[in-house]
């Protein structure tokens, strides 16, 4: 037998256990940023010094991008073909089309 008195007050009933917040997708912030900034907002999450499409229409001119290829967002083959370009005029090479890298671009 027990030697422990038998509570006299109600005991409260235990809360279920709280949902956990659900797991944003990686790419979603990188997704809404690239709506709220306008000309959009890279991977990185860099703010370029030109909006997205212009830089690819100049890289699908270079030959670096397909024409299928310029959606107005900077996707990965975007920043793939940015370093290319980088690469090849002896720019800092990060993908990003920076103030120095869009100056080059519009110089063609």
């Amino acid at each position: 037998m027990s030697t422990h008195p038998t509570p006299t007050f109600p005991v409260p009933a235990l809360r279920p256990a709280a949902r956990p917040m659900p797991r944003w997708p990686a790419g979603l912030w990188a997704a809404l940023r690239t709506l709220a900034v306008p000309g959009g907002a890279t991977a990185s999450g860099a703010i370029p010094a030109l909006p997205a499409r212009t830089v690819q229409h100049h890289l699908a001119d270079l030959g670096l991008l397909p024409a299928a290829a310029v959606s107005g967002r900077f996707d990965h083959r975007t920043a793939d073909a940015v370093a290319s370009f980088q690469a090849a005029r002896g720019l800092a090479v990060d993908g990003v089309p920076g103030p120095q890298t869009s100056a080059a671009l519009l110089q063609g």
